[in-house]
């Protein structure tokens, strides 16, 4: 229900420009085309961000050989990928007086969708990840997206679930390295036995484990357990 309602607002927002509304709407029909006849995408590529990484310096400009790196990366695990990159950007590769750049921009031709200029290719990538449940790569931290929602719950669930962060690393940083979500949503946990509870620590992967209290029934139930784990420990280590 969460992820519906996310992705209908998404939609509006999208095609909510008039000037832009007919160029998302193909979109959304090219999505649910290509699903229907060859299957839904697993992960989404934000190639204008992945492009601009590690480019904050003067003369900087998208790296159309990183886009190209992370696509082939993720192909060569065995994902479905599209890769979503405006068309200015696009352009600009494709007119360069290197010839690796206008490679690249033919290796990549089947894997991308190019939104016309004057659209916000965010909206782009957003919608497709969200409408195909798929993950998206980019290190995007998403906040002007997130003020815009009328949901931010379900947004932030949605991107703390689906968002793959990524590096570049190795010599001249040039290797692609992903960095999945976590398996466990980092919110405040309850074990199933009422036991304890579980908080995450914050700008860690570590978490924080408060048991009941000894006299509680889940407590009791716990303490019973530990005793006899070290007592089979015990056991184990005589000679």
């Amino acid at each position: 229900e969460g992820r519906r309602n996310l992705v209908s607002k998404m939609f509006k927002l999208g095609s909510g420009v008039p000037s832009h509304a007919k160029s998302f709407k193909e979109f959304d029909a090219f999505l649910k085309l290509e699903t229907e006849q060859n299957g839904p995408w697993d992960i989404v590529v934000d190639g204008a961000n992945v492009g601009f990484c590690n480019q904050s310096w003067e003369g900087g400009e998208l790296n159309m050989l990183q886009v190209q790196a992370m696509t082939q990366h993720i192909v060569e695990q065995g994902h479905k990928v599209l890769v979503v990159l405006h068309q200015k950007h696009l352009d600009k590769a494709l007119t360069s007086n290197q010839t690796d750049i206008r490679d690249a921009c033919g290796w990549l031709k089947p894997y991308l969708y190019v939104p016309l200029r004057g659209t916000n290719d965010d909206w782009y990538w957003l919608y497709a990840a969200a409408l195909m449940d798929a993950m998206a790569v980019t290190n995007d931290q998403c906040r002007d997206h997130n003020f815009q929602m009328l949901s931010p719950k379900n947004f932030l669930r949605w991107k703390e679930r689906h968002q793959v962060f990524y590096q570049f690393v190795g010599r001249n940083r040039a290797t692609p390295k992903l960095l999945p979500p976590s398996k466990y949503s980092t919110c405040i946990q309850r074990a199933e036995d009422d036991s304890a509870w579980y908080f995450p620590c914050i700008d860690s992967t570590r978490w924080l484990c408060a048991y009941s209290r000894p006299d509680s029934a889940a407590g009791r139930k716990r303490a019973r357990e530990e005793d006899q784990g070290e007592g089979e420990g015990e056991g184990e280590g005589e000679q």
